[in-house]
């Protein structure tokens, strides 16, 4: 019997030596590369769906200045862009059927109504108005869909409380590591960036370099040090530890070393809104630490950012060519879709997002936006909001559905809270409910729900956090 195992598995690895060996000699290598990493992919997809998911969110923080390392293979650039969908799709669908072969039926998640109408909403409007080839639509429906895949999956995978630690633990090294890199960044932009074969590009605004460390952006590094300043305040609220709060300190100055006015705004405002949530015991503790930062960083950055603010409202609501800016143009004429296209919008791939700069919808020519300024074929501002994206393409319908969503994921986030009797869960769940906050001032003049890395951290917390929620309930009823 062991002679034949034994004969059966040399049979099957000169078969699998010869299948390799043809493909490399007869097949184009990109043809080769495809059919050999792919079932290997899938496999490691499906049988350790948890792990291949944490690790993704490590790669994506990283996706960007990689795939900027192969800007001279497209195929290999390509491959890197999309790899993350590929596998949040391949993990996604492993789960369900997962769940299939052991008869574990679906857990409804408390956003599968509101997620089900934008659904309903966006292919109503797409097959209503046929704008666009259907192929563009469908490559748009995934991009608008990836982030609930993400919240799918980490709902889920079921994180105990161990694991939740864990994650946290190391998410705060890896923070801290892209904080300092990003000092030396700001120290000597142009050698790092060299260094690291990053965009030589150096965006000074009133004498700064505006810091991107391990990011192609300084956008894209200012939201992520506002994502972990969040989370830091969050875990000192609740422990009390000295380091997190050091980690806040740590991460808010990165942020304001951005020079983006977005993420401070975003922060600004979570710390706002949690002051009304948390205990009154720890209410005056927070509003005085709380000052005592505002206070040194305005000694530091007071007057830039002033400046920035008086920029940024003199661009978007004095100047009087502020119609002429991309999102302004791109806010005015969403409404005016929506109201043309009511009530199910202009449908999917039409306006506002990749697809429909990618393929150039006929819409921005329509609506006369083709002469603005970034906004013209192949202009880098059409994708430089959220908002109009959900309003011009799916109406106020749509508009009404997401933002149902959002609140869905407050009020989750916030009872979750209150009830958690772990104070590591607690801490999370506050920093939970501080990142969709600081969230919504950012997807004002970002795309933060649909762009990578920011969409997967924020789907994957909130995954988590309605994860928990669920057991939670569960132990309640047993």
């Amino acid at each position: 019997m062991k002679n034949n195992l034994n004969a059966a598995n040399l049979l099957l690895m000169i078969i699998f030596g010869a299948a390799n060996a043809a493909g490399i000699v007869f097949l184009p290598l990109q043809i080769y590369a495809i059919a050999a990493v792919l079932p290997v992919l899938i496999f490691l997809c499906i049988r350790f769906p948890k792990t291949i998911t944490l690790l993704l969110g490590l790669f994506l923080l990283f996706q960007e200045l990689i795939a900027l390392q192969f800007s001279d293979n497209s195929f290999v650039n390509m491959a890197l862009k999309r790899s993350e969908e590929f596998i949040i799709l391949a993990v996604f669908f492993g789960i369900l059927v997962k769940n299939i072969f052991i008869k574990k039926s679906w857990r409804q998640s408390g956003i599968d109504l509101p997620f089900l109408g934008l659904i309903a909403v966006s292919i109503l409007g797409t097959l209503r108005n046929n704008i666009v080839p259907y192929i563009h639509s469908l490559f748009d429906l995934f991009i608008l869909l990836k982030g609930f895949f993400v919240f799918y999956i980490f709902y889920n995978m079921d994180l105990s409380r161990d694991e939740i630690v864990r994650v946290m633990k190391t998410f705060f090294v890896i923070a801290i590591s892209i904080m300092a890199l990003g000092m030396i960044d700001f120290m000597a932009p142009s050698f790092f960036r060299g260094l690291i074969h990053n965009t030589a590009y150096i965006d000074y605004r009133f004498g700064i370099p505006s810091v991107q460390s391990i990011f192609i952006h300084p956008g894209m590094y200012g939201w992520f040090m506002a994502f972990s300043a969040t989370l830091a305040f969050a875990v000192f609220i609740v422990l009390q530890k000295r380091r997190y709060f050091i980690y806040a300190a740590c991460f808010t100055l990165g942020m304001l070393l951005s020079m983006r006015f977005k993420p401070v705004a975003g922060l600004l405002f979570a710390l706002a809104a949690a002051f009304f949530i948390i205990p009154a015991v720890k209410k005056q503790r927070f509003v005085f630490i709380s000052l005592v930062l505002v206070v040194f960083f305005a000694f530091l950055f007071g007057s830039e950012m002033r400046l920035l603010l008086n920029d940024r409202i003199y661009s978007y609501f004095q100047s009087p060519h502020q119609y002429n800016i991309a999102r302004n143009a791109l806010y005015t004429a969403s409404f005016r879709i929506a109201a043309d296209y009511f009530p199910f919008g202009a449908g999917l791939g039409t306006f506002g997002g990749w697809i429909s700069a990618l393929y150039y919808s006929p819409l921005y020519s329509q609506y006369g936006l083709d002469f603005v300024y970034g906004l013209q074929a192949g202009g880098e501002f059409i994708v430089d909001t959220f908002w109009p994206y959900i309003i011009g393409q799916f109406g106020f319908f749509g508009l009404f559905f997401y933002l149902w969503i959002l609140l869905k994921f407050l009020h989750r986030s916030c009872v979750e809270y209150k009830n958690a009797l772990s104070p590591v869960v607690k801490a999370f769940q506050l920093g939970a409910f501080m990142v969709i906050l600081e969230a919504i001032p950012e997807s004002m003049a970002s795309p933060i729900f649909l762009t990578p890395p920011a969409y997967f951290f924020i789907f994957g917390i909130m995954g988590i956090t309605f994860s928990v929620a669920q057991r939670r309930s569960d132990a309640a009823e047993a």
